[in-house]
């Protein structure tokens, strides 16, 4: 159940549903740790944010979109290294070339990641930020 609902948030509910690519995913459970390490990188990067450096000079939007956005970066990058490990691992086992390509496959799956890691991202600020001593006013009053 977990498994369907995870894999339903990176297809978009079938919207961006990849033939192969997705049914592979899923069978492989590869949407799971990625899924992880996005709640990982988000939580702790935020609670960095809000909670240690804590500086009045990151107080702007703009300062949380550059954090966000390299956030969001390294998570979708998170995800191609573990989706193409775990799909190179299945086919090299099977002794076959892998079917999957960068730009068709594997770069629309990074783009769906990176805008779910930034609307999480925002999700964790406005829960959290309100503890902060000076960024409790970023991204937005």
């Amino acid at each position: 159940m977990l498994q369907d609902f995870i894999a339903n948030i990176y297809e978009l509910w079938g919207g961006a549903f990849i033939d192969g690519f997705s049914t592979d995913m899923y069978e492989l459970n590869a949407y799971a740790p990625i899924f992880i390490w996005m709640l990982i990188t988000v939580g702790v990067i935020c609670l960095m944010y809000y909670y240690i450096v804590d500086h009045p000079r990151l107080n702007r939007w703009l300062w949380w979109l550059v954090i966000n956005a390299i956030t969001s970066v390294a998570n979708a990058l998170i995800a191609y290294g573990i989706s193409f490990g775990q799909l190179f691992d299945l086919y090299n086992s099977q002794n076959m070339d892998m079917p999957y390509e960068f730009m068709t496959h594997f770069f629309p799956f990074m783009a769906i990641d990176f805008c779910w890691t930034f609307i999480l991202f925002f999700l964790f600020s406005m829960i959290i930020k309100w503890g902060s001593k000076n960024c409790k006013h970023s991204p937005i009053f």
